[in-house]
């Protein structure tokens, strides 16, 4: 006597969105374990893609970080038991998917920028060194007349910069 055991389960799906503020066709890469893929904020068809016919199981999608941009947040829906885990740190999503389940994940990144501080002194052309503090950079630096300081790329916030007092200058304008 052969007894014959047949399982059936329902399958699902799983959507990755692109969505880049402000809008800009910008290019991500994303990888893990639905393969290799590109997606474009483009607000068009590029923007998304999405796996069919998945079998239950966890889903790992890893999106590569632009230099311009970083991953401000992955909101996922349609995780009917909430067990999707989203890791914003390091750029990624686990997805659990159970039966007939129709996942959909959107990875949103935001414009990093820049802040550049000038010095400028009156008379012009003074070599005296100003010494500066940021809240974007521990070090701190300084800077002559005519001098930039670029922080580089960074995160959208609150930040702040302050001049020490320099023995014989007066400061008059920011």
């Amino acid at each position: 006597d052969e007894n014959n055991n047949f399982v059936n389960y329902r399958v699902g799906s799983i959507t990755i969105v692109k969505d880049r503020e402000p809008n800009y066709p910008e290019q991500f890469g994303y990888s893990g374990d639905l393969g290799n893929f590109e997606l474009t904020d483009d607000g068009g068809a590029f923007n998304q893609k999405t796996f069919s016919n998945l079998i239950p199981g966890s889903y790992k999608v890893t999106e590569t970080p632009t230099s311009g941009t970083y991953l401000d947040s992955i909101v996922c829906s349609g995780d009917l038991d909430g067990g999707t885990v989203t890791t914003l740190a390091n750029n990624y999503v686990t997805i659990d998917l159970d039966q007939g389940e129709n996942i959909t994940c959107t990875f949103t990144n935001r414009l990093k920028g820049k802040i550049i501080v000038e010095k400028q002194t009156l008379p012009d052309g003074s070599t005296q060194s100003f010494n500066f503090t940021a809240s974007y950079d521990s070090d701190g630096f300084s800077l002559t007349d005519g001098e930039k300081n670029d922080s580089g790329y960074i995160r959208a916030g609150n930040y702040s910069v302050s001049e020490a007092s320099t023995t014989g200058w007066h400061l008059t304008d920011t």
